[in-house]
């Protein structure tokens, strides 16, 4: 059987969706490694958004967070504008 131009794409856009997928939960896999580097036998734990380090004071603030105060802001307001 041949495939129509149709058909080819959704195999292309299931491919793409795929490795997107794959790519996104190897990068989410890295940042939580990435989160617990030691300096000196004391943990820095990193955005997992841009990378730099989350403060400690955040971080006894809000238990398991991910995201320094900017990339927060900046997700939040994401957010708000595509609600």
């Amino acid at each position: 059987r041949v495939r129509t131009c149709r058909e080819e794409y959704s195999v292309s856009d299931e491919a793409d969706e795929a490795y997107s997928v794959t790519e996104q939960l190897t990068m989410t896999g890295i940042n939580r490694i990435r989160q617990k580097i030691n300096v000196h036998g004391i943990p820095v734990y990193l955005c997992e958004a841009c990378g730099n380090p989350i403060p400690e004071a955040r971080r006894k603030i809000f238990p398991g967070v991910t995201l320094c105060v900017e990339c927060q802001a900046y997700q939040e307001r994401q957010r708000k504008h595509y609600a």
